[in-house]
């Protein structure tokens, strides 16, 4: 799973994109639902999407949730542990969208 423009070249930046794959995988198969959307990005160098004793949260990540038109209806920004949560408003699904990865 690769962003636009971005290259996967490091383990570390692989793992990022595995934790994304997972956070994804999680959402049902048609698309997220409007209300409380929450999870975690993190490093996970093993790749079995599960955060390790030596792996850690990724700060700074932007969440987006838009609607089935495209308007953004709600973000969230990830905390020092890669915690995040967001409100989505309305009463339809939503698609997530995760940006300003940093690189690693």
């Amino acid at each position: 799973m690769a962003l636009p423009g971005t290259r996967i070249n490091s383990p570390v930046r692989r793992g990022i994109f595995a934790a994304l794959a997972l956070v994804c995988a999680l959402l049902p198969a048609r698309e997220a639902t409007a209300g409380l959307i929450t999870g975690q990005v993190f490093v996970d160098y093993d790749g079995n999407a599960a955060l390790g004793v030596t792996e850690y949260g990724i700060q700074g990540v932007v969440i987006t949730a838009y609607n089935t038109t495209g308007i953004p209806v709600g973000t969230a920004q990830t905390s020092t542990t890669g915690t995040y949560s967001l409100n989505a408003s309305g009463s339809g699904p939503c698609r997530i969208e995760f940006t300003q990865i940093p690189n690693y």
